[in-house]
């Protein structure tokens, strides 16, 4: 049983926890793909997605939240929802910073001859048309911003953060390796995205540990969601730009990618461009700007470092301080 179970924690090892949820969230994204093949037709696509985007987020939640209580033996907050005020400052400052800095590079690529706009929404089709959709991709970005840092940051890094530094490595390189590997996995996962290039992938690697190194300096999710949604919603339903290669039909604005791509990123979005390589560096030295009188950057936060254990059949907790 030692191999299964940590016999100090009373729970089973890292690689197993890990190996139960990828398998159910495996589950769950087939049988949301079930969910849109059988929603497609029957309403506007932009409420069919809004809905199993929905459905998504939904069971994720609960999965988290059923692994977390009966195989991690640990709250939902445990995860990055300690929900404080500084949590939703957090998650304003973050969505401001990344909505800046989009913003500006894509500005940027627009007086280079980048980006073309080739119109406004509100111009060409009556609101009636394009604000329904335009709300449903609102929807669809906090769904997706919210379900995958939980998954990817909130659950997966946390868990092998544990599993290294418990039996491998110390605290820092715990983060890093941690943090790379949950990154590559997150570019692989989006390798099936339309467009898909080798810039974009190693972007959505670095993009990463943009959003994997603020979960563990800060214990929290604020900062990663924030990043993700305002990184999606501007670039896509605002600007009109793909995001992973997924192109956006209402969008606010009308925009095309020009030659080279090697900057634009064409049809895969900024992410898929030297332009998003930038965006990615800036979004995240801003974000340690706002961490340094807040946070130590060298360091795991005692959120993580120390994890209150819910014992089977027990109300009280205890932490495993993984710093011993």
């Amino acid at each position: 049983m030692k191999m299964f179970e940590n016999p100090a924690e009373k729970r089973l090892r890292a690689p197993f926890r890990l190996s139960f949820f990828i398998l159910g969230i495996s589950f769950i994204w087939m049988g949301t793909g079930i969910l849109q093949a059988t929603l497609r037709g029957i309403g506007p696509n932009w409420l069919m997605m809004s809905v199993s985007y929905m459905f998504t987020a939904l069971l994720t939640t609960g999965l988290v939240y059923l692994t977390g209580r009966w195989i991690d033996f640990r709250s939902f907050s445990a995860f990055g929802f300690n929900q404080t005020r500084l949590w939703y400052i957090e998650l304003v400052e973050a969505m401001v910073i990344t909505s800046g800095v989009v913003l500006v590079v894509f500005a940027t690529g627009f007086l280079l001859g980048i980006f073309e706009v080739s119109g406004l929404r509100p111009g060409l089709v009556s609101p009636e048309k394009w604000i329904p959709a335009f709300i449903g991709y609102f929807i669809m970005m906090v769904c997706v911003a919210y379900y995958e840092e939980l998954i990817f940051r909130g659950y997966l890094t946390l868990n092998l953060f544990e599993g290294l530094q418990q039996n491998l490595l110390k605290f820092r390189a715990a983060a890093l390796g941690s943090t790379f590997v949950i990154s590559s996995l997150f570019a692989v996962v989006h390798l099936n995205n339309p467009n898909a290039t080798w810039i974009g992938v190693l972007n959505i690697l670095l993009a990463g540990f943009m959003l994997g190194l603020p979960f563990l300096i800060s214990g929290s999710l604020a900062t990663p969601i924030g990043i993700h949604f305002a990184w999606n919603f501007v670039q896509g339903p605002v600007l009109g730009l793909p995001v992973s290669g997924i192109i956006f039909h209402s969008s606010l604005i009308q925009t095309n990618a020009l030659q080279p791509y090697l900057f634009s990123g064409g049809n895969f979005g900024l992410e898929g461009g030297l332009l998003g390589s930038i965006a990615i560096i800036l979004t995240t030295l801003l974000v340690f700007v706002r961490y340094q009188n807040r946070y130590a950057l060298n360091q795991v936060h005692p959120a993580i470092m120390a994890q209150p254990i819910i014992r089977k059949h027990q109300q009280v907790s205890e932490p495993v301080n993984l710093g011993e």
